[in-house]
């Protein structure tokens, strides 16, 4: 355990011991790189038994920053989390809290499903900028209206600077915007003693953008996790150039909260995505830009690019 992580489980009480006991526990039975798992697991037992044992109990929400913040460290794996169950007498919390994923999604319709612009730039340029994946029918039909607009023109750029990703579905039904029907699928499912398993191709249910015309994939450091599903398994199948930064690395897929004692809930990478056309994956990397700049800058140049490329193909 860092001094940074010992500072902040300085002393638990027996209860949030018994919390990360149970973690332990769970990453033995569910964790994606079961290879890893009981080191992870042994780890996690041998800090919390070096701790000394407070009389006292943190705030429940206090104890679950920390506690991911160390699991996260220990696995070195950010899609970890520790969850606190909501206490609705707390003045500072809402009677209609819930979880992350609840309070995510109650903030779709501000963030406009997750569509932020789309556009027609000079030269017939598409621009889509995508902040988030949700799921939800009002996603599929912003999605709908952006590519009808979009699908004439000759050439896209897909915005995912500072897209911190989402779901799965909605990850898929974009990856497959950009590709023919009978092409290899750019991403297949590890799902540990069960194998390799293909997800089904989606009907997108709207115009697809086909596997020819260019397309340009922007990135920041903060771009992840099913957001960088799309960067990676697009740059892999060759369809895509991304532009941007190095992306935050973050591969594993989350199955259902696990509830540990107390009323905590555990989130836990139980999968992983794997493209059929490298045989790995982003964990931990991150998304390598094809051409490696500044977030701010990823736009001009990628504009750049394309009319360069498109000078050429005209000229030709």
């Amino acid at each position: 355990m860092t001094v940074l992580m010992a500072a902040a489980l300085a002393a638990l009480c027996p209860a949030e011991a018994g919390v990360l006991d149970e973690a332990a526990s769970a990453f033995e039975a569910h964790y994606v790189l079961q290879d890893r798992a009981p080191e992870i697991a042994k780890a996690i037992r041998e800090d919390a038994a070096r701790l000394p044992r407070a009389e006292d109990c943190q705030a429940p929400a206090r104890f679950a920053d920390q506690a991911t913040a160390y699991l996260r460290e220990v696995s070195s794996d950010k899609h970890v989390m520790l969850e606190a169950a909501r206490d609705v007498t707390d003045a500072t919390e809402s009677e209609e809290g819930g979880s992350w994923i609840e309070d995510w999604y109650a903030a779709a319709p501000s963030a406009n499903y997750g569509v932020a612009a789309v556009e027609i730039l000079d030269g017939n340029i598409g621009y889509l900028k995508l902040t988030s994946f949700y799921d939800l029918p009002e996603t599929w039909a912003r999605y709908g209206a952006a590519f009808t607009l979009l699908q004439d023109t000759q050439a896209l750029i897909l915005d995912l600077r500072g897209n911190g990703g989402g779901s799965p579905e909605a990850e898929l039904r974009v990856h497959w915007t950009f590709l023919e029907p009978a092409a290899t699928p750019p991403l297949v499912m590890d799902r540990g003693a069960d194998g390799l398993e293909e997800r089904p191709v989606p009907d997108i249910g709207w115009p697809s953008y086909g596997g020819g015309r260019p397309v340009y994939i922007l990135t920041s450091h903060r771009t992840f996790s099913a957001a960088e599903a799309v960067a990676y398994g697009l740059q892999a199948a060759g369809r895509a150039e991304v532009v941007g930064e190095v992306t935050g690395g973050g591969a594993h897929m989350v199955g259902d909260a696990l509830a540990l004692t107390g009323g905590f809930s555990l989130y836990m990478p139980e999968e992983r995505p794997i493209s059929p056309h490298t045989g790995a994956n982003w964990e931990g990397l991150g998304v390598q830009p094809d051409i490696a700049v500044d977030a701010s800058e990823a736009l001009d140049t990628a504009l750049d690019e394309l009319a360069s490329l498109l000078a050429a193909t005209t000229t030709d």
